[in-house]
């Protein structure tokens, strides 16, 4: 696999070669049951562990002690019976067969040569069963088999001799050493790559691998078999097809032993996660965001937020779900704060809502929302349902959206916080027929918040909406930063200009947002965001240097020549 240079490659390009399809699904448990998907997915698991020597045992010991019921097998019964028996009561032995079986999850840590009569012999018992694979092929352990493996991939022959099973491929570069020691580690955890294409197989793998006391580092999806010449030869141009280090490739256990998740997205680890060293550059770094005042209190949030429209509006499936989960969680552990959302955004609310107080970061998180309904009672329901929905008691700001009844809605808007239920009050729109109308209710009415769109490309609020908002001391959010994907059309195919570097500027996207918060009325920005390598490509905006009055002209100049 191939190192991308950021800096010469558009985001779409980027994010395709980096295998978006699953990168960043849920680290936290997936419900094995949709029904009831908070209770489930913390439920503990029966585990089968077929192998139980160095790596299998020991994992399977972390697991007992998370509470997890496991049954050990192996080739000689009698091994595994003074394992479980050493681990107490939430361990039992068995033959692979019994743990194949027994196991809502399995993992299979044998040498390589052993996996395809795994497959064979187990087929039946493992089929639709989440398998995490930790075995890798060796040719001096396993023979001449372990050739052609190595070469078409590990993921890619793992899944032949396991055929209908969920397969994720884990904790194959770490060796068993470090599992001992290292789990449960305090300060950064050690990383464990994962690839899967089944997004609740993962998510569950990644649930397994925090219990154990490591940190789970999704890097893609298995790779798929190169049938040709031409598609190994387009991996020397950097194709999406490029292998990670969790799909195919070992890591010697002393450099893994003390990777972390920092260490991935920095450095690598050999060959096979060069894609991520990529990524870490033109992300989110570790540190702190770059915040700006609310003018009517003084209260700091970050500059980027996350918008909810659109990609939150449908959100019907548990793996859907867990998408946008790990996207909150990195979002609340990076110090993100605004999460912008409204009824009309179809399960927006409710999801953010579920999510919200899945994850316990209520408190850290700025919770806005909008009222869009005609006449007083309209109104007060709606808002009445945005609290359920989000499941708290005072939400942080809520908004008239496009101006829909504004006087009455902004009149229980104000009651609502005096009450203390609502903490800032606003108005919102993303039409510049409705700038006239927006400026004069800016005019004669106090205000916290607006919120308005603004784009290079579309500057006409800049005119007279975000100065006005900087006069009348009122806080400014900004939507569809990308005007709706024509930013990203116009460049498309093209390089960043090397004075980019000038503003620590990484992506296109950066480059967008960096101009919308660099305006100096700006306060925040809510970029709609439903993937994690959007949003650590978009926190890297609150990062670095921003763009000076120089630099925003010559980016205006460079978009409007396109």
């Amino acid at each position: 696999m191939y190192a991308i240079d950021c800096g010469r490659v558009g985001r779409r390009q980027f994010l395709r070669t980096a295998g978006t399809a699953v990168t960043g699904l849920a680290l936290g448990g997936l419900p094995l049951d949709a029904r009831a998907q908070t209770d489930q997915s913390r439920r503990p698991m029966k585990i089968g562990v077929i192998g139980s020597g160095r790596i299998g045992g020991t994992l399977g010991g972390l697991w007992v002690k998370a509470g997890h019921e496991v049954m050990f097998s192996a080739r000689h019964l009698d091994e595994v019976k003074k394992l479980a028996e050493r681990l107490g009561p939430l361990a039992r032995a068995g033959t692979p067969r019994e743990a194949a079986v027994f196991g809502e999850a399995v993992l299979i840590s044998v040498p390589y040569s052993a996996l395809p009569q795994i497959g064979q012999d187990l087929a039946a018992e493992l089929r639709g069963k989440i398998v995490l694979d930790t075995c890798n092929p060796i040719p001096s352990r396993d023979g001449e088999m372990a050739v052609p493996a190595r070469a078409k991939g590990t993921g890619v022959a793992s899944a032949e001799f396991l055929p209908g099973v969920r397969l994720v491929r884990a904790f194959n570069s770490v060796g068993f050493s470090a599992l001992r020691s290292e789990a449960h580690r305090a300060g950064e955890k050690i990383a464990i790559p994962l690839a899967a294409d089944d997004a609740g197989a993962l998510a569950v793998a990644s649930r397994l691998v925090e219990d154990a006391g490591f940190e789970p580092v999704m890097v893609g999806p298995l790779p798929k078999p190169r049938s040709s010449t031409r598609a190994r030869r387009s991996l020397g141009r950097r194709s999406p097809g490029a292998n990670c280090v969790a799909c195919s490739a070992s890591v010697p256990e002393a450099v893994a032993t003390y990777t972390t998740r920092r260490d991935l997205l920095k450095a690598g680890v050999g060959s096979g996660v060069a894609l991520l060293v990529s990524w870490g550059r033109l992300g989110a770094q570790p540190g702190p965001l770059i915040e700006r005042p609310i003018p009517s209190t003084g209260e700091r949030v970050p500059v980027i937020g996350v918008g909810t429209a659109r990609r939150w509006e449908a959100v019907t499936t548990p793996a859907e779900r867990a998408l946008l989960r790990e996207v909150l969680r990195q979002f609340a552990e990076r110090g993100g704060k605004v999460i912008d959302t409204a009824p009309s955004y179809g399960t927006a609310e409710a999801v953010v809502g579920d999510l919200v107080a899945d994850l316990g970061v209520r408190a850290s998180l700025f919770l806005a929302t909008k009222v869009g309904a005609t006449g007083r009672q309209a109104g007060i329901e709606q808002i009445e349902a945005s609290f359920r929905r989000l499941r708290t008691s005072r939400i942080d700001l809520v908004a008239v959206h496009n101006l829909r009844d504004t006087a009455t809605q902004l009149q229980t808007l104000r009651e609502l916080k005096q009450a203390g239920r609502v903490r800032y009050v606003g108005t919102t729109t993303s039409s510049p027929r409705q700038y006239p109308e927006f400026e004069r209710t800016m005019r004669t009415g106090t205000l916290d918040f607006i919120q308005v769109d603004y784009a290079l490309d579309s500057r006409g609020a800049a005119a007279t909406i975000l100065s006005l908002a900087a006069d009348r001391g009122m806080a400014v959010m900004i939507n569809l930063p990308f005007g709706r994907g024509r930013l990203f059309r116009a460049v498309q195919g093209r390089a960043l200009p090397p004075w980019a570097s000038d503003f620590d500027c990484a992506s296109w996207a950066q480059f967008f947002l960096k101009y919308i918060v660099s305006h100096p009325a700006v306060t925040c920005c809510v970029p709609g965001t439903s993937k994690v390598e959007h949003l650590l490509d978009n926190l890297g905006a609150a990062q670095g240097r921003l763009p000076d009055a120089a630099a925003r002209r010559r980016m205006e100049d460079f978009i409007d020549r396109l």
